[in-house]
């Protein structure tokens, strides 16, 4: 209950909220300055009981009474039922409305505090205000499934928290973290005008995280997860990655990323009118290292993902295979290593051909990073974190030729 207190009180001290009549203000600080856990249900446990009987052996939908008191209550039973009947009163309270004393420092502050937490603001969430979601709308436009995983998740297929960020499942927690470095790098880019470096950072993510390995590890949660449940949180993650690589692609490619975007399903508005994506999200590093370094997976399950073959079909053996040399040879940790064969599989040679180029444009790109650190005007210029910026992509480009090489 404290960190809501605090911001609650905040928005007092800032005048963010006025408390009318400005008497009530000193009841206000002294409840939140010193808050307890309570509950902060619209409907509280120590209110005005419901004035209501209800009759033993009767349907409490159709046979009750309502009265001031258990005597009153008992009379009138006795009127219309005899004088055996056996009445109850209903175990529930009133809703705080009807306890007025109660309202500022309890009703009050809840909405305050509540407001606060789900919409950043201390604006109270109402129908009225428009700033509430009716699950019933909610189901009717996505299906009750994924409100289920809405609820499960903390959160409305966005990720700006890092409880929300953690329940997700390893592979769907990583690519996320991996796209709010994303944001964070790309933004501060766009604001140096550094471009070319834009360019290339989202080229990196959307081709070598997102399609060559999410979207892949994507498709067995999509098609044999053998549960809803773990194909929506799939398919929440793959739209919102999308969407927001969309955006920080749109100021190079407006036109085929507004097209790809009213291509999307729930588009509200133009993506050129869109937001721009947030900022320091949360960064799981701890997904991040497990899921590169594969330490986190079981190794058949690692196998199974590099081969895209059925758990059944990856074998254990102490050596390699005689005909390694027509293998794929993919070292997946230490002391575990993968080989794919791929006789009768793929045309080696346009495999070869294609790999040639690749490599050739990680060379070109690795030596343009190297002449911008050859460059005095550059090195004496820039700022100093671009420039060891600069020198880290150096020695990124440089590693990954020698991965491809070998």
């Amino acid at each position: 209950m404290e960190p809501l207190a605090e911001k609650a009180l905040r928005a007092v001290e800032k005048g963010e909220l006025t408390i009318l009549p400005e008497r009530f203000e000193k009841i206000y600080n002294h409840w939140l300055s010193n808050i307890k856990d309570w509950c902060i249900s619209r409907q509280l446990w120590w209110g005005h009981r419901i004035p209501v009987w209800y009759i033993e052996g009767k349907k409490c939908e159709e046979d009750y009474i309502v009265a001031r008191n258990a005597n009153e209550a008992l009379e009138k039973a006795h009127k219309k039922y005899g004088k055996d009947v056996v009445i109850y009163q209903d175990p529930d309270v009133l809703d705080t409305w009807f306890s007025r004393h109660d309202i500022l420092f309890f009703w009050v502050a809840r909405m305050v505090m509540m407001g606060i937490k789900f919409t950043g603001s201390g604006r109270k969430m109402s129908k009225t205000l428009g700033n509430v979601i009716d699950p019933l709308d909610t189901i009717k436009d996505f299906g009750t499934d994924a409100l289920q995983f809405t609820f499960a998740l903390g959160t409305a297929g966005q990720f700006d928290k890092e409880e929300s960020l953690v329940k997700l499942p390893l592979p769907e927690c990583w690519v996320v973290s991996k796209l709010h470095i994303l944001v964070d790098t790309v933004t501060a880019s766009y604001d140096k005008f550094f471009f070319g470096d834009v360019g290339r950072e989202i080229y990196d993510f959307f081709w070598s995280d997102f399609a060559d390995w999410y979207i892949e590890a994507s498709k067995a949660r999509l098609y044999h997860s053998g549960g809803d449940a773990v194909a929506i949180v799939a398919q929440t993650v793959l739209s919102y990655v999308f969407e927001n690589v969309l955006k920080l692609l749109h100021p190079f490619m407006p036109f085929v990323t507004e097209e790809l975007w009213q291509a999307l399903p729930k588009r509200k508005e133009a993506l050129m009118v869109s937001s721009w994506p947030q900022i320091s999200l949360p960064q799981n590093a701890n997904s991040i290292k497990k899921s590169e370094n594969f330490q986190a997976l079981k190794e058949k399950e690692v196998l199974a993902l590099l081969s895209q073959l059925d758990l059944q079909n990856v074998h254990f053996t102490d050596a390699p295979l005689g005909d390694a040399n027509q293998s794929v040879h993919l070292v997946a940790s230490e002391g575990l290593e993968a080989y794919l064969p791929l006789a009768d599989m793929v045309d080696i040679s346009a495999e070869v051909d294609q790999l040639s180029k690749r490599l050739s444009k990680m060379q070109a790109e690795y030596e343009g990073l190297v002449a911008r650190l050859n460059s005095p005007k550059f090195v004496e210029k820039a700022p100093e974190e671009v420039v060891r910026g600069v020198r880290e992509k150096v020695a990124e480009a440089k590693d990954k030729i020698n991965l491809t090489k070998n």
